[in-house]
């Protein structure tokens, strides 16, 4: 009993300390977009935590997910700015001017890493 407390005293510690970081970084500079970046998937893998010590113990098992895992990943990384000269395009369509929104794209990332962990483990969803 006390054990599992400690676990969930721990994780959300974590999850505390990875949202507080997320939210201090945009205070300090605006070049640090990769580490919110990362921070935000960091923190969909914790929300997964026990997909992931599964993962641990029974070792990784690909699934269908791991698809659209990889591609939200790449996209995860790539800024608008880099993103519109390869699309071609330097109008808004409606499609990306919502990928403009902070809180959308931070939405996107914490939903990427619920997938990579969801792709990797041998649970089902």
């Amino acid at each position: 009993m006390k054990r599992k407390i400690g676990i969930y005293i721990l994780l959300t510690s974590i999850g505390f300390f990875l949202l507080y970081s997320m939210a201090s970084i945009p205070i300090r500079t605006e070049f640090d977009n990769d580490i919110v970046t990362l921070l935000c998937i960091l923190f969909g893998v914790l929300i997964e935590w026990r997909k992931l010590l599964s993962i641990i113990k029974n070792g990784v098992k690909l699934n269908w997910l791991i698809v659209p895992s990889i591609s939200l990943l790449i996209f995860a990384f790539f800024s608008l700015d880099i993103l519109y000269p390869i699309i071609g395009t330097t109008l808004y369509p409606p499609i990306f001017s919502l990928l403009q929104i902070e809180i959308t794209r931070t939405v996107i990332f914490v939903f990427t890493g619920i997938l990579l962990v969801r792709a990797l483990s041998r649970d089902k969803y």
